[in-house]
């Protein structure tokens, strides 16, 4: 099971003794030199990202665990950063997500490059932030393993009224016009949160129907292979054939390896889950 998977009936566990920095308290914090340009790269990074682990904003701003610890802990005690996670029974036993950090509801300043990315409120669902943290965690390894001249990484991005979780375009001369053109959508393991996805696909397929630019193929990143399978029933009976969808479960992507080397073809074959690995150069 993935670290980041869903579980019914999840509580929010908020760690934070304060959830609000006044803005005279947060202007004497800058005067008093308390926040300086660390804090702000790990705000901005944390704004940027909506939800982000230890673990991944180290990887994220190069900063090591020990020391990002201890700068999150004091940022936690001034209201300015949320420490939390959730809390659920699994088989009888009480158990619980990794801790994730986010931006405080109410800021006294704004970002000069915010976006209207997802916010944190305190009934915030689980649903809602378990893809963020595996995009976030496919988006880490991406900027680790393919070089910034051949990837366009768009996040959190728009296409009409829908938000999907990245646009990438993959730059090489093998492409017709110069570039591979893919959608990523991190979904959770929620079959009613996942019931519009094939309608989803659909609707930005044809979105993409004009010149100017290629219609794209779908990377879908589930928690598990079954779910994978699951969905790709769904969306085979739903979504043209043509229309390129393929899945990474979040499992491989915490081996660490490159997201390109792992996309699968997941399918049921009666009640078997069958999975073929998709060779690199298909994509890269």
């Amino acid at each position: 099971m993935s670290q980041f998977a869903y579980h019914p009936k999840a509580t929010l566990y908020i760690c934070n003794s304060c959830l609000e920095c006044k803005k005279d308290r947060y202007e004497n914090l800058v005067e008093k030199h308390k926040i300086q340009a660390d804090e702000i790269n790990i705000m901005r990074c944390l704004n940027k990202h909506s939800f982000l682990t230890l673990t991944l904003l180290s990887k994220l701003i190069k900063i090591p665990e020990s020391v990002l610890r201890e700068e999150l802990n004091r940022l936690e005690e001034y209201g300015l950063v949320i420490r939390q996670y959730y809390k659920f029974d699994c088989e009888g036993e009480q158990k619980r997500s990794p801790v994730f950090y986010s931006m405080a509801e109410k800021l006294p300043f704004r970002f000069a490059d915010e976006k209207e990315n997802v916010k944190w409120n305190a009934s915030l669902k689980m649903e809602e932030v378990m893809p963020i943290l595996t995009w976030n965690l496919f988006y880490s390894i991406l900027t680790r393993d393919i070089p910034r001249k051949n990837i366009q990484i768009q996040q959190q991005y728009r296409i009409g009224n829908l938000t999907v979780s990245g646009r990438l375009k993959l730059k090489d001369k093998k492409f017709f016009k110069g570039y591979s053109h893919c959608i990523v959508i991190s979904v959770s393991d929620c079959a009613l949160y996942n019931s519009k996805l094939p309608e989803d696909i659909n609707r930005i397929y044809k979105y993409f129907d004009h010149p100017m630019e290629k219609r794209p193929w779908f990377l879908i990143i589930c928690e598990s292979s079954r779910q994978a399978a699951w969905l790709n029933e769904k969306i085979k009976k739903e979504v043209p054939a043509e229309c390129g969808v393929y899945y990474i479960t979040a499992i491989d992507l915490e081996a660490g390896e490159n997201p390109f080397l792992c996309i699968q073809d997941i399918h049921f074959e009666d009640e078997d889950i069958v999975t073929k690995t998709l060779v690199m150069d298909d994509w890269y």
